[in-house]
């Protein structure tokens, strides 16, 4: 699942426009209904994540900014959901390193747009608690332990992600 042929990243980089530096791109499996998956490529810039079709020619179809995001769990090693705005993105990667690869990739773009602040919802004490309790961590190591790149980063963290 991991191997992208250069002609996909080649149309991958049209769709997505090229003068967007995609820094991450990996194939991943979107769930849908059921047990049904569907091949796509998951494509991380600086700023938006991109799905795109994983065949030529490529077609982004959906993609989020960062600070849309709701939320990054994971029931399964090697799955990871992602939480915006429209819903969620239930992916299956290939494996547990890709999985932390993502997370710590969205969660360093996010440190640097936020360079001051947490991910957390800001007022409201029940997510910091909730992602503490979670940790077993006080809640102003919510935010270090997010970009650390392990299994801790698969907690919800907030639904509304911003700089405090």
């Amino acid at each position: 699942m991991t191997d992208i042929s250069h002609e996909l990243l080649e149309s991958v980089r049209e769709a997505v426009g090229r003068k967007v530096k995609l820094t991450l791109r990996r194939k991943v499996q979107l769930e849908v209904k059921g047990d049904k998956v569907e091949n796509k490529v998951l494509a991380l810039a600086s700023h938006r994540a991109y799905l795109l079709t994983a065949r030529v020619p490529s077609k982004v179809e959906h993609s989020f900014s960062y600070l849309d995001v709701q939320g990054i769990s994971s029931n399964k090693p090697t799955q990871l959901v992602l939480e915006h705005e429209r819903g969620p993105w239930s992916l299956r990667l290939s494996s547990v390193e890709e999985v932390d690869e993502v997370i710590a990739h969205i969660g360093c773009c996010l440190h640097r747009i936020c360079p001051t602040g947490s991910p957390v919802k800001k007022g409201d004490e029940e997510v910091k608690s909730e992602a503490s309790r979670a940790d077993d961590r006080p809640p102003d190591d919510v935010g270090r332990s997010w970009l650390d790149g392990r299994g801790t980063l698969r907690r919800l963290l907030s639904s509304v992600l911003v700089c405090v």
